[in-house]
């Protein structure tokens, strides 16, 4: 009896152990960031999509979000312009690295 107890708890253990990495490594909300066509000949369909991506960012979080986690959606006009995503993506960047 006392060794079946003894292995329950080291299984106990080491299931602590392995959960503790995921556990730290899932905190803080997902960023999003969205390049979309706010201004310009694209902003009708540019509009739609940012407002249906808003859309879902807020049903996920008041669903739980994803594994727990709750989503920042955030979204940048490109203008119309295809070198507008390129300018902004190469210039100096202010927002924290996730990957």
């Amino acid at each position: 009896m006392e060794s079946c107890i003894r292995y329950l708890r080291v299984l106990a253990g080491v299931c602590a152990l392995a959960a503790a990495p995921m556990t730290f490594a899932q905190q803080g909300p997902i960023p999003i960031v969205g390049l979309v066509e706010l201004s310009g000949t694209g902003a009708t369909s540019g509009t739609n999509f940012d407002n249906g991506a808003k859309l879902a960012v807020k049903e996920i979080n008041a669903a739980g979000g994803i594994l727990g986690r709750q989503i920042n959606y955030t979204s940048s006009d490109t203008q119309s312009q295809p070198q507008s995503p390129r300018r902004s993506r190469r210039g100096p960047s202010t927002r924290k690295r996730t990957w």
